[in-house]
């Protein structure tokens, strides 16, 4: 399967086949001075990181997708916006996601919000 296709199934919430590709050493690097920054590694981190965001919000976190998939076999690039409740305070963003490919395996998600001060803000 290839990239686009792994990340339209996880976009849309079909996450196994993207889990299964994921590299020995995959890190998604969250970017802030917040609760949920840093390096989650492996799937175990990916679904811990996954499981908190959703624990913060209520379960209202969502990355919307724009259904632009950008990929040339080794890089990809999804343009996302984020939304989410959090203690009476709203996140409300673009965003996007980067992805890096190798040999036919996941091995790294960068998040790229686009307002760093308003997601830490919420965050915190």
């Amino acid at each position: 399967m290839q990239a686009q296709e792994l990340l339209r199934r996880f976009y849309h919430r079909d996450r196994e086949p993207l889990f299964e590709r994921f590299a020995d050493g995959y890190t998604c690097h969250t970017p802030g001075d917040n609760p949920i920054a840093g390096a989650h590694r492996g799937r175990d981190g990916m679904l811990a990181h996954v499981a908190r965001m959703q624990a913060l919000t209520g379960h209202t976190f969502r990355p919307h997708h724009k259904d632009v998939f950008l990929t040339d076999g080794e890089w990809a690039l999804v343009p996302v916006h984020l939304q989410a409740e959090r203690q009476g305070r709203r996140l409300d963003q673009p965003a996007f996601g980067i992805w890096r490919f190798k040999d036919g395996q996941v091995t790294d998600h960068w998040e790229c919000p686009t307002d760093m001060p308003a997601f830490d803000a919420f965050w915190r």
